[in-house]
Formats: structure tokens, C-alpha cells, sequence
């Protein structure tokens, strides 16, 4: 999941609801909504050219999230491959 305020510099506004930003030499465009300026979706073309869109639907803004929520354990049958 990629978390980024869209407001503070992290991204170029183009126009009153849409973002892009570029992360690791791909180029994303971050829609909002346009009544109450929630995140609507998210398009890009990944490193292997496939066109991506993430779409959002009912989005809770600034709420609280649990810890354990980001804590992830390697199953045992996985391997571990790090960049």
C-alpha cells in the first residue's frame, strides 16, 4: 500500500482532484473525489509496462489503525528474496 499526503509536496498537483508523483521511476496519477476530496484511485504502468489501476471505495480518512495491522510473519513455507 502506498500512504502519501497529496497536498505537502510529495506529488504535483495537475488540476483540482489529480496528483502525479514519481516513485522509483514510475509515474503515478492520484485522483480524488471531487465532494470531498477523498482518494478515488490510483493509476500507473508498472516496470513491466502492465497498466494498473487501484481503485478505492469507501474510504475512511484519518482514522485510527492498529499496530498489528502492519506487523507481517514470513510463512515457513516462503522464500525470502530482498532487493
Amino acid at each position: 500500500i502506498l500512504l502519501t499526503k497529496v497536498s505537502t509536496g510529495f506529488s504535483k498537483k495537475v488540476n483540482e482532484n489529480s496528483y502525479t508523483t514519481n516513485i522509483d521511476d514510475v509515474d503515478y496519477l492520484i485522483k480524488t473525489s471531487k465532494d470531498d476530496n477523498k482518494i478515488s484511485y490510483i493509476k500507473y504502468k508498472d516496470k513491466l509496462e502492465n497498466d494498473v489501476e487501484i481503485k478505492f471505495t469507501n474510504v475512511a480518512q484519518n482514522g485510527e489503525i492498529q499496530d498489528e495491522i502492519f506487523k507481517f510473519v514470513v510463512p515457513s513455507n516462503y522464500d525470502v528474496i530482498r532487493k
